[in-house]
């Protein structure tokens, strides 16, 4: 995994645990709520002005492409797959023809030659996972147990459409401005969910947004992850983080000594070959002068500070021994 270990922008939020506690936050950054932009069908507008704007602005999104749309344009999947950086730009699999399948041979086919270009594009290995969306408007003829047996072959993890509150985000079609966005950001940190919104054209091609709302939308984004409440990343990322904290389980194996040292192990189930999204731990620090902790994971080292008795850092999703050391 070459991701570093990122040192966090700590917020005034606490964690409710106790002196020498650590738990697992339940968004990276120990933010209120996770968020994703789907961008659909791989519209020519969106590849022109969405990609530009999420690169200008720092924020992930998706793209999830039908490359037998595009499959007469060699250079165009040359183009997708070069602005792919598995940062801010993520490609994903739309299926090859957007046409629906019939029986699983079909599906088989449809979701696996999407899923050969789009990761011998990317240069992904065999057990890298690639956030797959299942096209509208057409015959999906499927069981949840077979697109379960065709994702363990085609290393995959469906995108998330519905809310916990049992809510579709049908798209942007009924949203025209950044500010018709605020009341959908606000209640995904007031209760904690992860939702999506899924946008076609930006300013042009079909259900099209304008690109100078896009704009706004993300440097909205922006301020909340500056405040530290809404953690927006691509679909596969937060899907990641999801399944690792899901059987994540961090104790105490040492608490604070008086030199200000202490040892965590950490368990985790999820394959890091396939799941490699580093995990926020949250640490309750004893009183004292004490303003930044380091914390030593294998052969990585990362440091953060102390806000209100609280440090929030990243761990690789890997079990073993963590080491800690307050700093004064």
């Amino acid at each position: 995994m070459k991701k570093i270990l990122s040192t966090l922008a700590i917020t005034t939020l606490t964690a409710s645990i106790a002196f020498g506690g650590t738990t697992v936050a339940k968004w990276q950054g120990d933010a209120k709520g996770a968020f994703s932009m789907f961008y659909d069908d791989g519209c020519y507008s969106a590849m022109t002005f969405a990609t530009t704007t999420l690169k200008k602005y720092d924020v992930p999104g998706t793209f999830y492409l039908c490359i037998g749309w595009i499959a007469h344009k060699p250079q165009t999947i040359k183009e997708w797959c070069s602005l792919a950086d598995n940062k801010v730009i993520f490609l994903g699999n739309h299926t090859y023809n957007h046409a629906g399948v019939k029986d699983i041979e079909s599906a088989m086919k449809e979701i696996g030659d999407n899923d050969k270009v789009i990761r011998e594009g990317l240069g992904l290995g065999p057990k890298a996972l690639i956030s797959f969306a299942q096209p509208g408007a057409v015959d999906w003829k499927i069981t949840p147990e077979q697109e379960k047996e065709i994702f363990e072959k085609i290393p995959s993890i469906k995108r998330q459409t519905v809310n916990k509150f049992g809510k579709e985000n049908v798209g942007s079609r009924p949203l025209k401005t950044a500010e018709d966005f605020i009341p959908i950001l606000d209640a995904i940190e007031k209760h904690g969910i992860y939702d999506t919104v899924i946008f076609h054209g930006i300013g042009g091609d079909w259900f099209y947004f304008d690109a100078g709302e896009h704009e706004k939308l993300c440097k909205e984004l922006v301020r909340r992850k500056l405040e530290g409440t809404l953690w927006t990343d691509a679909a596969i990322n937060v899907q990641k983080y999801i399944a690792e904290r899901d059987t994540a389980k961090v104790e105490v194996v040492a608490d604070f000594n008086e030199k200000g040292q202490a040892s965590l192990e950490l368990t985790v189930t999820t394959d890091p070959e396939s799941y490699d999204v580093p995990l926020t731990l949250v640490t309750t620090t004893p009183e004292g002068e004490w303003k930044g902790l380091r914390i030593y994971q294998e052969n990585y080292t990362t440091a953060v500070p102390i806000v209100n008795g609280v440090a929030k850092y990243n761990v690789l999703p890997k079990s073993g021994k963590l080491s800690l050391q307050l700093c004064k």
